[in-house]
């Protein structure tokens, strides 16, 4: 059997050899060990295209950071911390989620009310005085009584009746206006619809740290795709330097294969938009020796069907033109087989059977969060030995 490996974005050896080839190393070794334990190194092919991906001259410098820069509510309407809270320990008070963003910052405290407030006050006039009011009454620094207020419900009676007092002092009368109890009702809707969506101190300083990372995966994504893209010919009678080392790779593969011996391809991430462009498009065009096929095509987070529905890739195969739901597109004629893996924490693994007919679709849990998921189906060994397994199954391995 011969496996081609065709990664995906953001992959870049150079500055990083020893970790790259180590990578390499370990992933080939997992796939002989757990997926297809009669193969040799010598089997496997590893087409490096990171090379010609997006060139990120200012080294993400670009990338929001959660210190450096100026925050933008400047001033007293920046909201302002009471007191230190410590969510883990409780000190400051026995508040809940909303008390406890009021306490940390009551601009936004009142920002989310308003959100809340907007799925149910559907005028503009009575939506736009409402959160007036709120903001105004935030920056205002008239706050004090949170240290009296225990939780949610008490600190919803107490803020409705702190506004009222508000509201009537800024207008000079005691007297209630028309109109305020409105106001003051849309503040309790409000209120009751944030009650217990709103991130805490201890989720927004984990979103904070993460940010940076899952911004830079973004960059990585989006600057390699644009690249292939832009570079890419609209006819496969020429190819791009990401395609040509690809398509190199394959050569070897088929031109190294014993009489009836497998050829398998893993495509993760944007390998797989660009492993569906050669094996669609590029066979035909004479890039690929007459007769080649792929028996297995292994996609693994990757966003082929996505890509399609977008009409991105090259335009001069009839068969896969746009086609409009439920109608599905076939699966390219130079695969047999076409599996297709993502983990639902992956915001870049997309299914592939509801636009292509014949490819399968399996859910697999790499264990990992929404920012690490994407890169971690082949640390884990059990995704080898399932792959394995798939493919045995189909009478493959």
């Amino acid at each position: 059997m011969k496996v081609v490996f065709v990664h995906g974005v953001a992959t870049r050896r150079e500055g990083h050899e020893h970790e790259f080839d180590s990578s390499v190393a370990k992933r080939t070794a997992l796939f002989r060990q757990l997926s297809f334990p009669s193969t040799q190194e010598s089997d496997y092919f590893n087409p490096y295209w990171g090379r010609f991906g997006g060139n990120d001259a200012y080294q993400g410098s670009y990338v929001p950071r959660a210190t450096g820069t100026e925050t933008f509510g400047a001033g007293a309407a920046a909201g302002k911390a009471l007191f230190a809270f410590d969510p883990a320990s409780g000190s400051g008070g026995t508040g809940t989620q909303l008390l406890r963003t009021a306490m940390r910052d009551q601009v936004q405290a009142a920002d989310d009310i308003a959100i809340a407030a907007d799925r149910t006050i559907y005028d503009p006039r009575e939506f736009s005085e409402l959160a007036a009011a709120l903001h105004d009454y935030a920056v205002a620094e008239k706050w004090e009584w949170l240290f009296l207020v225990r939780n949610d419900t008490e600190f919803q009676n107490r803020l409705v009746s702190e506004l009222d007092v508000f509201l009537k002092s800024r207008a000079g009368t005691s007297e209630e206006a028309f109109g305020w109890r409105d106001l003051l009702d849309g503040v309790r809707s409000g209120i009751n619809g944030v009650w217990g969506s709103v991130i805490n101190a201890a989720s927004d300083k984990a979103m904070l740290e993460f940010k940076g990372r899952l911004t830079t995966s973004a960059v990585g994504f989006l600057g390699d795709t644009c690249r292939y893209l832009a570079e890419r010919p609209d006819t496969p009678t020429s190819q791009n330097a990401i395609t040509s080392e690809v398509v190199a790779s394959l050569r070897s593969a088929w031109d190294d294969r014993r009489a009836g011996e497998k050829l398998v391809v893993v495509a993760h991430s944007f390998g797989g938009p660009v492993m569906f462009d050669v094996l669609s498009t590029y066979v035909q065009a004479g890039a690929l020796p007459e007769g080649f096929k792929v028996d297995a095509f292994v996609t693994v987070g990757s966003q082929v069907a996505f890509f399609q529905t977008m009409d991105l890739y090259v335009k001069d195969i009839a068969a896969y033109a746009p086609v409009a739901p439920p109608q599905k597109l076939p699966v390219p004629s130079t695969v047999d087989y076409w599996l297709n893996v993502f983990d639902l924490a992956d915001p870049l693994g997309f299914k592939a059977s509801p636009v292509f007919a014949g490819a399968d679709d399996y859910q697999f849990d790499t264990g990992a969060s929404l920012v690490t998921a994407h890169s971690s189906y082949f640390s884990r060994p059990s995704f080898y030995s399932r792959l394995g397994q798939r493919l045995k199954d189909r009478g493959i391995v």
